[in-house]
């Protein structure tokens, strides 16, 4: 088990970091030249526990290399290049490349860190680790069947855990706010999105709460698609207690 990042996920080709769906993230030369030519790495691009937004601003945008320093790193948690070996072995080939990378001391690049992964030895020590992970604040915590190869996509042997839920959404409208969010948006009028890709399910919703002020004057742009945690589903599918979480970065 590892925690459950709370940035962007990025697909180092070799030459360049692609989002989930194939979109370019520009990373500054300085960011990319000691990660390998050759391989294949899966991982996060992040900035600090809750600070998701900040990040995505970050990686979205092309013309601020500056950002990036003291700032942004990238956790590396798998190696799709080496997809026919166990997960085992595949930590053990990172392993080996952070060593080269950043050497034992694991100074040389502090911007590229290997994901720590630790044996879950049963359900009370998942929870222990989940508990840990609130009060830090972060975002959960991620489970790997031992043994299991690499997939691409949602995987049954890959899960992660939450004390609470999420879900994709996109942006069909704006509320018109009232009593002190008069003359800003008050809601985000909502329509889930489910499955691989991301598919509208036809339920909607509102979702007004995690809205700061400057996002209620002006908030994402209808079709963008969002992240909203709640805390389950109620009996007619509706997320109860929606809470804006951030704007996708793919």
């Amino acid at each position: 088990m590892s925690e459950k990042l709370d940035g962007v996920r990025a697909i180092w080709t070799g030459s360049t970091f692609l989002s989930r769906l194939g979109n370019p993230f520009y990373a500054p030369a300085w960011f990319t030249k000691k990660l390998p030519k050759d391989r294949v790495l899966d991982g996060e691009l992040f900035t600090a526990r809750g600070d998701f937004q900040k990040c995505v601003s970050i990686v979205r945008t092309q013309d601020n290399p500056d950002a990036w320093k003291f700032t942004v790193s990238y956790r590396v948690f798998d190696i799709p290049s080496e997809r026919n070996l166990s997960f085992e072995d595949r930590m053990k080939s990172l392993k080996k490349l952070f060593e080269f990378i950043n050497g034992p001391d694991g100074l040389r690049t502090p911007w590229l860190r290997l994901v720590d992964h630790e044996i879950c030895k049963n359900k009370a020590h998942l929870i222990e680790k989940l508990d840990e992970m609130g009060r830090l604040g972060g975002e959960g915590m991620m489970i790997r069947e031992p043994g299991s190869l690499y997939e691409e996509g949602r995987s049954k042997t890959l899960l992660k855990v939450k004390r609470f839920l999420d879900c994709d959404a996109i942006v069909r409208g704006h509320e018109q706010g009232q009593g002190r969010n008069a003359g800003v948006c008050g809601a985000l009028r909502c329509e889930m999105l489910t499955g691989v890709g991301g598919k509208p399910n036809g339920v909607f919703f509102k979702c007004g709460s995690g809205l700061t002020d400057k996002l209620r004057s002006k908030p994402p742009k209808i079709g963008s698609v969002i992240i909203v945690k709640y805390q389950e589903l109620s009996k007619s599918g509706n997320p109860r207690f929606p809470t804006f979480q951030g704007v996708r970065a793919d």
